[in-house]
């Protein structure tokens, strides 16, 4: 049992590593872009605050949404991430929303009674799929993500970024301003409704990504843990093999 086991292990860790590569090497390559994008429109909403709420006048709320998974042996970073969020949620009045089917099932158990919002996660065979959740998001005024973020194959973290906050303080020698073209009224409202769908879409990746690193170290460990019970057994059966031989000896 314990052999057959020892290979599930071992099969599992093998499809994580085979699966890394490319996700890996696309969010590393557009994480750098996309935190540059959240600052520059981080900075217009600063700088043109009064222009923005007038924009954003119908959206009220603010809604934080957990990026979770649908597989049961994901690793540690999966029950780091829903921490996060659960000390979110203690700290802020906002709406819960949940994606993944093992985020809604821990959220269920963790806070019974709990009004939440779930939804499908989201996949690059269909695209399409995620637009309820888009359409959903558009009714805030503010999105607080909280999702798993890749270092390396050893460390994972939970992470959590906020957008749609335009009252948010700025330095006055640091803040900046921008021609707009056609104007800041089409910008905004481009980059409004196109950054929920970048988010979801990057943080989404980014969370796939942590996920698989987690998932290859917690199997090393299990793969490590079942080799010990293993020789553990195998010395335990030797030595009650001998025991039984000096009885009979005897």
């Amino acid at each position: 049992m314990l052999r057959e086991l020892g290979s599930l292990v071992t099969a599992k860790q093998e499809l994580a590593v085979g699966r890394i590569a490319g996700p890996q090497k696309k969010v590393l390559a557009a994480r750098d872009f996309f935190n540059h994008l959240l600052q520059v429109f981080g900075e217009v909403r600063a700088a043109y605050s009064n222009e923005v709420e007038s924009l954003r006048k119908n959206r009220t709320g603010h809604a934080a949404i957990l990026f979770s998974t649908d597989e049961i042996l994901a690793g540690p970073i999966v029950t780091a991430t829903f921490r996060t969020f659960l000390d979110f949620l203690a700290l802020h009045s906002v709406d819960p929303i949940v994606i993944g089917k093992i985020g809604r099932e821990r959220f269920a158990q963790s806070l019974p009674g709990v009004d939440f919002q779930f939804f499908q996660l989201p996949t690059d065979e269909d695209p399409d799929a995620q637009v309820p959740l888009i359409q959903h998001l558009l009714q805030y005024r503010q999105l607080t993500f909280v999702y798993g973020r890749y270092q390396n194959l050893i460390n994972q973290e939970a992470a959590q970024v906020t957008v749609g906050d335009s009252k948010q303080a700025v330095e006055e020698d640091v803040q900046q301003y921008y021609f707009f073209e056609p104007s800041l009224d089409a910008i905004v409202s481009f980059f409004d409704q196109n950054l929920i769908a970048l988010l979801l879409t990057q943080t989404a990746a980014e969370n796939n990504l942590a996920r698989l690193g987690s998932q290859i170290t917690a199997m090393e460990r299990a793969d490590i843990n079942v080799g010990l019970r293993i020789k553990r057994l195998v010395q335990e059966e030797r030595q009650n093999t001998r025991q039984l031989r000096n009885k009979k000896q005897r």
